[in-house]
């Protein structure tokens, strides 16, 4: 089962965000350089917007092992085709969220799956 448009934007939404917030970091590094006071902070700083980069492009290369993996079939499945997240303790026991539509899956429902 094919994950939608929507689906695949939102399992990518926090890589943009990251990938967008190391770009804007880096342009106001830049412009530090050249303020008498500022300049210091862009030694200590200036590894801040790499690591950002660093870490939404790691997160991009996982979603889109995820999402292969959902192509294929193999690995936990939402009905929705998107791949099911880490599992998590709630109030009405364990669960895992949808990285394509955000949906609370119960574990009765995915545990004959793995």
């Amino acid at each position: 089962m094919a994950v939608g448009g929507f689906g695949v934007a939102r399992a990518y939404g926090p890589t943009l965000v990251g990938l967008t917030a190391s770009a804007v970091g880096f342009g106001l590094l830049g412009g530090l350089h050249g303020h008498p006071i500022l300049a210091g902070m862009v030694l200590v700083w200036r590894w801040v917007p790499a690591l950002v980069g660093l870490a939404a492009l790691s997160h991009g290369a996982w979603v889109t092992w995820q999402l292969l993996q959902a192509e294929l079939g193999s690995g936990l499945l939402c009905n929705c085709g998107g791949p099911l997240g880490a599992e998590r303790d709630g109030r009405y026991g364990p669960y895992r969220r949808c990285r394509c539509c955000g949906k609370n899956i119960a574990r009765r429902y995915y545990e004959h799956m793995g």
